[in-house]
């Protein structure tokens, strides 16, 4: 397989000693939208090579192309670190990704592995940092202001993906409800799932307050933030108006907190 273009250019000594980036994503072959902030991120960290320490940046995914399931074929030799773009420690990073990067799975993260006689570091998922909840809720405060709504009327949903195949799927939005809750700043705060109970569509159906804040924890803005999250909101009762957020990891905390897990990476590697 050809190397796809994000990659670096040039084969100058100091480059050859320093690590490659994959930035692992799930990816969508129907809505090219859900790649765009991996693309994006490869292209800039690759421009940015030699303030970073780093031989360049790629970008795979699980449901497109370029694929994680041959990746490491195509991948230039040297160290390697692996940044899934993912919001929690749940099925795809703790069993599919690793398994399709030749790592066992339940790898460890934040720890370097062999593959192939390759040094590999596995960073954790961009969800796991607590960074990034505390962005929300910053971003929660932002938007009742810019919305002119008081928070103590408005509801929270934050919802997530989930799966009911690996309940640490679900950890994260849980997490950050819980978070939310002790801030006693809103009316009410509900965690939802597009794959999992409580469904986004019964959540919505029960809403009581005349504005509800809606929190997509996902890493992109892909099919489920852009389609399926508008549609299973058309339940709620009428009268209650529903103000989506962008996706919690694809702003500038997202790549902020990779930034500096590709740091913690540098130092495993190093």
């Amino acid at each position: 397989m050809t190397v796809p273009p994000q990659g670096p250019g040039g084969t100058a000594p100091d480059r050859a000693r320093r690590p490659h980036v994959l930035l692992a994503a799930h990816g969508s072959s129907t809505h090219p939208g859900s790649m765009a902030g991996a693309w994006a991120l490869a292209c800039d960290w690759t421009l940015r090579r030699d303030e970073l320490e780093i031989a360049g940046a790629y970008a795979a995914f699980w449901k497109a192309e370029p694929s994680l399931r041959d990746a490491m074929g195509w991948l230039p030799a040297g160290p390697l670190v692996v940044l899934p773009l993912f919001m929690s420690e749940g099925f795809f990073t703790s069993r599919v990704l690793p398994t399709a990067l030749g790592l066992h799975e339940d790898a460890a993260f934040n720890a370097v592995h062999r593959v192939d006689g390759r040094a590999v570091a596995w960073m954790q998922p961009l969800g796991s940092d607590d960074r990034l909840l505390d962005a929300v809720d910053g971003a929660l405060v932002c938007a009742a202001r810019e919305r002119a709504l008081e928070p103590g009327r408005c509801t929270v949903v934050v919802v997530g993906h989930g799966t009911e195949r690996d309940v640490r799927s679900s950890a994260r939005v849980l997490e950050l409800v819980e978070r939310l809750r002790l801030s006693r700043r809103w009316h009410a705060v509900h965690p939802a799932f597009i794959d999992q109970a409580p469904r986004l569509d019964a959540v919505a159906a029960q809403l009581q307050t005349s504005d509800t804040l809606l929190v997509p924890f996902f890493a992109s803005e892909g099919m489920h933030v852009t389609d399926d999250l508008p549609s299973l909101v058309a339940t709620a009762p009428p009268g209650c108006a529903v103000h989506q957020l962008p996706a919690a990891g694809a702003g500038p905390a997202g790549v902020t907190v990779a930034l500096d897990l590709l740091a913690d990476a540098r130092r495993l590697l190093s």
